[in-house]
């Protein structure tokens, strides 16, 4: 780490002599952003209540207004408690009790609010997973949460419902995006998905049967209790390996608490577009709970492309929305967005993967020059605290290129990754947070794994530890360098190498192989399959078509490799370690003559967005 230590940034970072002079040169004492917050002191007093409690404690007076846009279909804060509540009562006619775990698989739906707070409500631990789970790994997450109910997108049952009678779970719940839908759209939904009625058993039943058999049951609130679980989100750690992290109520409310006193414009009756899904971190404390606690209408969207994004902008005219930087991409070349008005738009932000400092400038003038009066906001988080950290709350803070300043309650610094001893302003080290919204730690056969992310530092303090490198400078903003994982980010969704790895390496052909990101025109970056092949084998279209049948049993769709590249040997290292920049140099010069979309850097990504403008 010594050639990290002298290398400094001046970017910004002067301050007049007598500020410099109070600057001890660290930021965990120092605090530098501070002065980007009103003079007054914080309430970092934690919220001693259940998300349930408080949410109905903050819309006390609220009932009548919207909480729930659902494809047009209003639903008010009364009418929301009321079906959090039928829920409960549901839940215990199934049998759970406080301390039980439950699996929801569930989008931006009513009904994954309902269920979300009605577990809550009584002390129920939600396991949100993604719907597009391969059945094995389904079957993992319900087992090792001994969850005794499955609630689930209809169309995620079918693809799994052959593994749950290997599972824990003893009542299925069946849900239909058509449920909550406005009447004419729920039948036309039916009608062109042929979705007929469930044939309900004791185990088996949709959601409205779930609803009905819980009439009258009994229901007794749990009361807060500190450190108390409330969801379970799965995430990639510093391997790559998916691993479930516990957030309690308060991790949750440490985001929540650090937006009330970061002096946000959020207010009853504005508008806030969710496009973040609930089985992440982000998508339940900073969109979701937040949101509804603000007392805001919530505009659910259960699935969305890339394309869809502009026309949401222009349908709905959010006043909060915040969606990863490909989603914001679109805007410059979408027609619609050129003749858009955004002047209701207030949190224009951008989080999930780093956007550089010129493409943030093109969008921030797209949005400027149709009415907004605010920059793309960078953010920056991780799933092990309830996703943001830091962020550009303010034209102020909003330096292009970097993820702006901690929320007021949060402390960040940069320390040496080797000895954890903290660096002063401008060297470059590993980013770690000091935060109230941090996890309770890692669940199941990962938990042993916390310690490597959450560290008690010799100041007393537990600091997580990111596995990014990055640098503040002397105003307090916070830039990021680099990454120590390697992640790819395909059109917004995260892909971690060594889950394509160890399903390719299961080929009976494939004696190693290494998966790499390369930067691509339209997807942002596409992970590339290179393989080390057994003596005797060829890697010919049958095989690649073998391998990508074996990839799309057990990945996502995102996941699935662009291209493969047969090698003869894995290059390495001087310490042994596969060389990742050489492999992607080849497969850069191997790719890029014959396919267009293939490009050598995110620079020349961006110069080609800008030649693609279309502004009327």
């Amino acid at each position: 780490m010594e050639n990290l230590k002298v290398l400094k940034t001046t970017i910004n970072s002067s301050l007049d002599k007598e500020k410099s002079t109070k600057l001890t040169g660290y930021p965990s004492i120092d605090k530098p952003w501070m002065q980007f917050y009103k003079e007054k002191e914080k309430d970092n007093s934690p919220i001693e209540h259940t998300l349930y409690e408080y949410l109905h404690e903050c819309n006390r007076g609220n009932l009548h207004s919207t909480a729930l846009d659902y494809f047009g279909k209003k639903i008010t804060y009364n009418q929301m408690f009321e079906k959090i509540d039928k829920c409960a009562e549901a839940l215990i006619k199934c049998g759970v009790k406080p301390g039980d775990y439950i699996t929801m698989s569930l989008p931006n739906c009513p009904e994954a609010v309902y269920i979300l707070y009605a577990a809550n409500k009584l002390g129920v631990v939600v396991n949100s997973v993604d719907p597009r789970t391969n059945p094995e790994d389904m079957k993992k997450y319900i087992n090792e949460t001994n969850s005794k109910v499955f609630l689930a997108l209809d169309m995620c049952y079918e693809n799994v419902k052959d593994i749950l009678p290997e599972t824990t779970a003893k009542k299925i719940v069946t849900i239909s995006p058509a449920n909550s839908m406005p009447l004419i759209m729920s039948v036309l939904y039916k009608l062109k998905t042929k979705s007929g009625k469930l044939a309900c058993n004791q185990n088996l039943m949709d959601y409205d049967r779930f609803i009905k058999n819980g009439k009258d049951a009994l229901v007794i609130p749990k009361k807060y209790e500190k450190d108390y679980p409330a969801v379970i989100v799965r995430t990639g750690g510093t391997t790559g390996e998916p691993k479930g992290v516990v957030l309690s109520n308060d991790s949750i409310h440490g985001v929540l608490k650090n937006n009330e006193e970061g002096e946000v414009n959020y207010q009853r009756g504005q508008d806030f577009l969710d496009i973040l899904p609930p089985f992440i971190s982000y998508g339940i404390g900073n969109a979701l709970h937040l949101g509804l606690c603000f007392g805001m209408r919530l505009i659910l969207v259960p699935a969305l492309t890339t394309e869809d994004f502009p026309k949401l902008l222009t349908k709905y005219s959010p006043h909060h929305v915040c969606g990863s930087p490909v989603h914001w991409e679109q805007l410059l070349v979408d027609a619609r967005a050129a003749k858009a008005d955004y002047s209701k738009l207030i949190t224009a932000g951008s989080g999930g993967d780093s956007m550089s400092a010129s493409l943030q400038k093109q969008i921030s003038d797209f949005i400027r020059e149709r009415g907004c009066h605010y920059m793309i906001s960078q953010g920056y988080g991780m799933s092990e605290t309830v996703a943001g950290v830091c962020y550009a709350r303010s034209n102020e803070c909003n330096e292009m290129g970097s993820v702006g300043i901690p929320w007021p309650l949060n402390i960040v610094s940069i320390f040496d990754p080797e000895t954890n001893e903290e660096l002063p302003y401008g060297e470059i080290g590993e980013i770690c947070f000091d935060t109230p919204s941090r996890m309770i730690g890692y669940y199941g056969d990962k938990a042993s794994e916390t310690g490597k992310v959450l560290k008690k530092h010799k100041d007393g303090k537990i600091w997580v530890h990111t596995g990014d490198l990055g640098h503040i400078t002397e105003r307090g903003i916070v830039y990021i360098d680099g990454r120590i994982k390697r992640i790819i980010n395909r059109s917004g969704m995260k892909i971690f190498p060594d889950k394509v790895e160890n399903v390719l390496i299961t080929h009976p052909a494939v004696e190693a192989c290494s998966v790499v990101g390369l930067v691509h025109k339209e997807e942002r970056h596409v992970p590339i399959a290179n393989v080390k092949l057994k003596e005797g084998f060829t890697l010919n279209n049958r095989l690649k078509e073998q391998l990508q049948t074996l990839c799309a049993e057990k990945l996502f769709d995102y996941a699935l490799p662009y291209e493969y590249i047969e090698i003869e040997e894995m290059p390495f290292t001087p310490i042994g370690k596969v060389n990742y920049r050489a492999l992607e140099q080849l497969d850069y010069e191997l790719l890029a003559p014959n396919d267009s979309k293939i490009l050598e850097s995110e620079e020349a990504r961006e110069q080609g967005m800008v030649k693609k403008l279309k502004r009327q």
